[in-house]
């Protein structure tokens, strides 16, 4: 119970509400019993999830090429008070197909994209998380952005720093200032994600 306490905590630390949260405890059942299998995984690998809420925003498959290097994975391990590591790298003997998933769950003032990739053999290879502002895919602020995206887009055309390396960070910070002239607080995925490197 402590335990559950605790990812609760974090949870609502992380920006989760308590509707949310709430739902994902009352709704929460046996994997085996969602019957959408990636949202089953979805559930598996990221705690409090109410999956019921969670949308598919994209599907795809990606080809991993015959000879290049495609995951390479680091385990240290201590053998007679030694640390010992080993490295495990993929390289595909053929071109292997590999599917991906999205699904995005708004709540409250922020939205969770959830991104799973998986292994040519259908298994999971990794799933990561990023927040941003639900007010980018709120229909209410619809207009209000897609306008100041291509404001900013224009003075950073103009200015040559579109498109550059590092350039989304400019891009935020006209975005937001511009967003706050008009009185909406914006917050931006450097923001909402600490610890994040974004180029």
């Amino acid at each position: 119970m402590s335990e559950d306490l605790r990812a609760y905590s974090r949870a609502r630390a992380e920006g989760h509400t308590q509707a949310f949260l709430m739902t994902a405890i009352t709704n929460a059942s046996s994997a085996s019993a969602i019957r959408d299998l990636d949202l089953r995984i979805l559930a598996t690998n990221q705690g409090f999830v109410a999956v019921s809420w969670a949308t598919k925003t994209g599907f795809g498959i990606r080809t991993n090429t015959a000879g290049i290097e495609t995951d390479r994975r680091e385990t240290t391990t201590t053998v007679n008070g030694k640390q010992i590591t080993t490295v495990t790298a993929h390289v595909p003997k053929t071109n292997e197909l590999c599917r991906w998933v999205n699904h995005r769950i708004i709540d409250g003032e922020i939205a969770w994209d959830y991104h799973m990739q998986f292994k040519a053999d259908g298994s999971l290879n990794y799933s990561s998380s990023s927040k941003c502002d639900a007010r980018d895919y709120d229909q209410k602020y619809k207009q209000i952005m897609e306008d100041v995206t291509n404001d900013v887009t224009a003075q950073m055309q103009q200015d040559g720093s579109f498109g550059k390396f590092g350039s989304c960070h400019h891009f935020w910070k006209l975005k937001k200032d511009k967003l706050k002239a008009k009185g909406i607080d914006w917050r931006s995925p450097t923001e909402l994600n600490p610890g994040t490197s974004y180029d």
